[in-house]
């Protein structure tokens, strides 16, 4: 009773001061982003970048593409859990296209409940009378789609430990602080999801990021560059984190600025790197996002079919 009373003391004294700390937090980043920005680009040789370009056959390119658009299917579990809270009547088929529209969409604009929310209305409709507890679930998903990041920045960091004083300093700011950022949330009473929903989401997110990174991360083998692989996992994971707490829709820049930083660290040049983040933004946020506007655009003039023909 005492140590539980004790842990409820800590969780309300973080809470009280979140708010505080995610901001002083989040304004570290940025200005870490503003900072790289300059000196990255002094380092790139157009030179280099033109020869880099061709590290990649068409063969190795259709691959990746084929790879990125798959590398999205663990983000469904999202919508699966969704629709399971909301007891809503859809067709698996339905579910899965509609899930893969919303991701493909999220991971460009960013999965702060604007673009999702709006999607799962148009694509699910409105299936509570409650509107307060429907937000209440999707919040709670929403949270748990950062706990796979924030496993694999354990596991980046437990497996650097040998060599992580000597990391840069951004580098270990980022890293350590990052599953503190989490904690509160993670620990605060919930009573919208049971036990399973949380193991099937936490499941699920560290699926996403484990596909995420580790689709990255074979993009620089299809590319033939030698790494060191626990290096180039702890400044991918620094990338990662660092994009999502930009607040920059689909981290775009803030990503490749810490990206650069990170790989630069496990002794890549800037030039790959830019070659190399390149290749993952089209494979697995652009090519699949205008798959998902295919399917989107289908749905909708599908769904003016069906009304025009009730009426």
């Amino acid at each position: 009773m005492i140590r539980i009373k004790f842990i409820d003391k800590i969780a309300d004294s973080f809470s009280k001061y979140s708010n505080v700390i995610k901001r002083i937090y989040v304004v570290l980043i940025i200005a870490f982003v503003i900072y790289s920005i300059h000196s990255i680009f002094e380092q790139i040789s157009f030179h280099k970048l033109s020869r880099a370009s061709h590290l990649l056959s068409t063969g190795s390119l259709i691959t990746l593409i084929i790879l990125g658009a798959v590398s999205i299917i663990p983000m469904m579990i999202y919508d699966f859990t969704y629709t399971r809270k909301v007891k809503m009547n859809i067709s698996m088929p339905e579910l899965i296209t509609s899930s893969y529209v919303i991701n493909t969409f999220t991971n460009i604009g960013g999965s702060g409940g604007l673009v999702g929310a709006s999607l799962r209305i148009f694509l699910f409709g409105n299936v509570k009378e409650d509107n307060k507890e429907t937000a209440k679930i999707v919040t709670q998903i929403a949270l748990f789609t950062m706990t796979g990041l924030v496993i694999n920045d354990i596991a980046a960091v437990i497996m650097n430990l040998d060599r992580f004083g000597a990391e840069k300093i951004w580098i270990k700011v980022v890293c350590l602080l990052f599953p503190l950022y989490l904690l509160v949330p993670l620990i605060a009473k919930n009573d919208t999801l049971n036990r399973r929903d949380l193991l099937h989401l936490l499941i699920g997110s560290t699926l996403e990021w484990v596909c995420c990174l580790g689709f990255f991360l074979s993009i620089g083998l299809f590319m033939h560059i030698n790494f060191d692989f626990r290096a180039a996992y702890l400044g991918l994971v620094f990338a990662g984190i660092v994009g999502a707490m930009s607040l920059i829709p689909g981290g775009i820049g803030s990503f490749e600025v810490a990206l650069t930083l990170g790989l630069n660290n496990a002794g890549i040049s800037t030039d790959i790197v830019v070659i190399w983040a390149l290749v993952y933004r089209i494979c697995y946020y652009f090519i699949p996002f205008a798959l998902g506007m295919v399917m989107l655009i289908v749905k909708y003039f599908r769904r003016r079919s069906s009304s025009t023909l009730s009426n």
